[in-house]
This record gives structure tokens, sequence and C-alpha cells, in this order.
């Protein structure tokens, strides 16, 4: 395309014919400003690449949400249709050792917490949850680290697993988390009692624990109010620590663990992961604990290699139904 360029020679206005698209002043002028031109799109690149949400990532090792001492006596837990999905399971088996929920209905739901304070205020939060299996099998409640969600155990097949091998998978997006949005409401010791108190399950269940979730489960362990003198046998049947953070102090989980805990613990964690095995000392107090480490894993063992982790952890459970069974 050609332009036509005025200019000035001797006072005199004249016009010429280019075929460039700028002036030499804007020429000049993109010269001048050409390396923060350069560096403004390379920043922009890398905030693309480094900064947007890019799915799983490994898990941090450290949280920084505090707990909150909310008077939460007077807990209601209602069910409502929001965001309700339900799929047909149709995935490969990709473990040869164990079996998967072909058929069985996943289903993605919400409930509403309602919290009401002795000073008469209400508040409600939303906690979003999936399940998978028969309710009136055992009941596995699956946790999550600080950088995934219930939906992390959906892409490793754990609900299909779980649920073909006769449990009740229920995955949980914990406060703050996934779908689950943040809630200070209910203290990190009083979440867990909320949801077992009122999600009516037929039966005591085994929670699995990675990485962050550990201090929802430790405190819940160490909570002797909302325990109310029983048992923690009495409360649930077992628990599958993978590498968790504890929120207790040390000496309060040992003394627990030695003595009075009652129930049986699966440890495992990946052989590369720091985590796992500082945590193995305290945890493995207990005379009836499992441990499995996963070679060559790092802190997400179970995405590391989920063919082992999900033989390990039907092994284990088979054994504590059936206590004649070797791990």
């Amino acid at each position: 395309m050609v332009f036509q360029r005025k200019f000035k020679r001797n006072g005199s206005l004249f016009y010429r014919e280019s075929a460039h698209l700028y002036t030499p002043d804007t020429k000049r002028i993109i010269m001048q400003y050409k390396p923060l031109l350069f560096f403004g799109f390379l920043a922009i690149v890398l905030y693309a690449f480094f900064a947007l949400p890019s799915g799983d990532i490994e898990e941090s090792e450290k949280s920084g949400k505090k707990d909150v001492n909310v008077d939460s006596e007077n807990i209601i837990l209602e069910t409502e249709n929001v965001n309700v999905a339900s799929e047909i399971e149709k995935e490969p088996n990709v473990n040869p050792m164990v079996k998967t929920g072909s058929q069985l209905e996943r289903n993605e739901f919400e409930v509403v917490v309602s919290v009401v304070s002795t000073m008469g205020v209400g508040k409600s939060c939303r906690v979003h949850m999936v399940t998978q299996g028969n309710p009136d099998n055992q009941a596995v409640i699956l946790l999550h680290g600080a950088k995934y969600s219930s939906h992390t155990w959906k892409t490793i097949n754990t609900y299909s697993i779980l649920s073909g091998n006769g449990y009740y998978a229920i995955g949980i997006d914990l406060p703050g988390r996934g779908k689950s949005p943040r809630c200070d409401d209910i203290s990190v010791s009083d979440f867990l009692f909320v949801f077992l108190e009122r999600l009516s399950l037929k039966n005591r269940p085994i929670f699995v624990s990675p990485s962050m979730s550990g201090r929802f489960v430790s405190g819940f362990l160490t909570n002797t109010k909302k325990l109310q003198g029983r048992e923690i046998s009495e409360v649930i049947t077992g628990i599958v620590w993978v590498a968790p953070a504890l929120s207790a102090a040390e000496d309060e989980l040992v003394t627990l663990f030695r003595t009075t805990i009652g129930v049986p613990f699966l440890i495992t964690y990946g052989e590369r992961d720091r985590i796992g095995k500082r945590t193995v000392d305290i945890l493995s107090q207990n005379p009836r604990s499992v441990i499995k480490i996963i070679p060559n894993a790092g802190h997400a063992c179970y995405l590391d290699d989920t063919n082992l982790f999900h033989s390990n952890l039907l092994t284990w459970l088979a054994s504590i139904q059936n206590p004649n069974e070797n791990v």
C-alpha cells in the first residue's frame, strides 16, 4: 500500500509517495521503546504460563488457614439440590488386581451446614461432596491435600475402585478448597464431627487423610469436647494416613496413639517424601499400624503410583474387616 507523506523543504510544503506504513517519527518512537515493548510482551507470556491455574500441582507443605474457635453446639445439616450431577461410570479397569464400579452411579452435590451460636446468630456454609457406591456398605471418606480436591480421586478412579470392591466412597471438598467456599464458622477440629453427626452414615467410617487434611483428622482425634466421653473406636473404624500434616501437639498424639486410640492405621508415603518420613515415627506409635512405602514416589504418592496405592489400600481395608487376612 502506498501512502503520501508531507514534509517541508526551504519553507515549502511537499508531498512524497511512500510505501512505509509509518513515518520516520513513529519509527523512531518504536525503536526507542522497543525494549519496553519486548519485556512487556514477555511478562504477559510468563504470567499466562505460570500464574494461571493449570490443574493439580504438587501439594504445598504448609497451609495458611487457622483454627477458628466458634461455638457450634447447635448445627443443622440439610441437603439441597445445588449443581447436582450424576453419571454412569464406564472407566477402564486400570489395575487387574482391583475391580472398578463400571456401572455404579456417582453423585455430586452440595450440603448446607447451618451454624447457630449461643448468641442466636446463624450462618451457613456450603460443602461440595461426591459419593459413589451403596450407602449400606462400609463408608470410606476421602479427604485431600492443600492443592487438590474431591475431583482428584475421580481422576485416578478411586471412587470406582472402592465402590466396585464393596465400599461406599465419599469425597469432600474441605472448606475453602475445590468447590467449597471458605467457612470460618466451624473450627478445623469440629468440622469432621459435624458431618459424621449429620450425614447419618450407617456405619463408622474410615478416613483417608493426605497431607493438609491431617490437620482436620488430628484435630478430630484430640477433640475431647466433641467426643463427649466416647472412645475413638466408637466413632470411626480406621484411618489411612498419607504423609499427613498434624495440627495437635506431638506429645499429645504420641500418648493418644500409644494408649487409647483403639483403631487401626494404614500409614503410607512416598519414598522421596520428607513429610511422610517425619510423621511416621509419631503415627506408628499406634500398635495397630501398618506402614507401606511407595517406591520412587513423592509427597502425593497416590498420584505417582496409583496402582500400588489402590492395591495397598484395598488389602488393608480387607484386613481390618477380616483380621485373619495378611496385609
